[in-house]
């Protein structure tokens, strides 16, 4: 007698079982959001260091120069970059993130030049930038053309542009807006919709419009398995990514 084989559930399902799982589990809240700070440091100084002809295992290959963090929030990432030598200027229109990011720069060692303003009202000021970071903003901006626009003013000549944004796929809504804002309500919500996310072409369009030239895309795409965020070559994992650009 012929015996039928035990049902298989589809990888898929699996992995989508597997992600719901691991965003509902209040512990890898620790794993998930410094293993996401980390890559991006790496990689933010990876493509500083090939912009500037710099050997990113030199200490001080940032010495000299000038980066603006755009909506630092309440860890700037900024701290890192100051250990590397540049001098760092974070904003946040939000004064209470505005403090616990002192606080946290304070307790990490580092000094940064912190500003209660918004990217638009440094562009009055006719001061530019050698390296500007806008990670996670697109997104809240009501107009992320006139955003891109406002920081390409604000670029010193040879300066680079680096944006960190979610892509607009299906995998991207469900891991951060299903699972993670409506479901589990692991982070607060927001407005943020469909449209305000893109894909790095798109995003390459809009940079473009705005006198922009890209330079390069790094995927990141958040295992599973390993509760850790990580870099990916493959387009259909990936949920956000790192898109730099030059003058």
């Amino acid at each position: 007698m012929r015996q039928s084989k035990p049902h298989q559930t589809p990888r898929a399902l699996k992995t989508l079982r597997n992600l719901a799982k691991t965003l509902h589990a209040p512990p890898s809240v620790q794993h998930i959001e410094p293993s996401y700070h980390a890559v991006r440091e790496k990689e933010i100084l990876q493509i500083l260091a090939k912009h500037f002809g710099k050997n990113p295992k030199y200490p001080g290959i940032l010495l000299g120069q000038k980066i603006l963090d755009v909506g630092c929030g309440t860890a700037p990432i900024g701290c890192f970059f100051v250990l590397a030598g540049a001098d760092v200027t974070a904003i946040d229109p939000n004064q209470q993130a505005l403090q616990a990011a002192r606080s946290y720069a304070e307790a990490f060692g580092t000094p940064l030049n912190f500003m209660p303003l918004k990217a638009e009202q440094l562009f009055t000021e006719g001061v530019t930038y050698n390296a500007i970071l806008a990670l996670d903003v697109l997104a809240e901006h009501p107009n992320a053309g006139k955003l891109i626009w406002v920081l390409r003013q604000l670029l010193a000549p040879g300066g680079v542009l680096i944006i960190g944004h979610t892509t607009r796929s299906v995998r991207a809504w469900l891991v951060h807006r299903f699972f993670s804002q409506i479901l589990f309500r692991r982070v607060g919500p927001d407005s943020r919709g469909w449209q305000q996310f893109h894909t790095p072409y798109q995003l390459d369009e809009v940079a473009t419009a705005a006198g922009l030239q890209p330079i390069s895309h790094t995927l990141l795409r958040y295992s599973v398995n390993g509760e850790k965020w990580k870099t990916t070559n493959n387009r259909h994992l990936f949920t956000r990514y790192l898109a730099a650009y030059k003058v």
